[in-house]
């Protein structure tokens, strides 16, 4: 197999322009002087530069991760029964709103039929009074008519009285 050498790249166009890299892109060496050798990366504006952690003895990781594990098994099982406890006051409220529709229900139900019969009373009622009303209007009536009925037999006896000493008068 042939290896073809590498080509170098050809020059850009001169009409195009590149723009400047964005300051905090660029490497930046770090101290005061030019003869620093490391490079580094600058932070972004509103970033914090972060230090290098210090490395820590093996031992003291392993007593940390033991404590961090202990840790998230406490986390793990507060965080079980607080799920189990609002799983199972979720299921009450539920249940309780269930509960809650039925009994909204019935009281429709019971409402519905109370309306009926108050319907019916004051059908009732108001046939009854209508009756009375019509009963107590043809007793005044049958009253009133007596009445006249005396009135005029009154009348006609002292016209016949009146009639009688008239002619003995004469």
């Amino acid at each position: 197999e042939e290896i073809e050498p590498v080509k170098a790249a050809p020059e850009p166009a001169p009409e195009l322009v590149f723009p400047k890299p964005l300051p905090w892109l660029a490497p930046q060496a770090e101290g005061d002087g030019e003869g620093a050798s490391e490079l580094t990366m600058h932070s972004l504006p509103g970033q914090v530069h972060r230090e290098p952690e210090p490395r820590v003895d093996p031992q003291v990781s392993v007593q940390a991760l033991q404590k961090l594990q202990e840790q998230v098994r406490t986390l793990h099982k507060v965080l079980e029964e607080r799920n189990y406890a609002e799983s199972h006051r979720l299921s009450l409220l539920e249940t309780q709103s269930q509960q809650s529709l039925l009994q909204e229900s019935i009281l429709k139900e019971q409402l519905v039929a109370l309306q009926a019969d108050f319907k019916e009373f004051s059908m009732h009622a108001l046939g009854r009074q209508l009756a009375d009303h019509a009963d107590m209007e043809g007793q005044v009536s049958h009253a009133l008519a007596r009445q006249n009925n005396s009135v005029e037999e009154w009348r006609l006896a002292l016209k016949h009285k009146d009639a009688q000493r008239q002619s003995e008068v004469e």
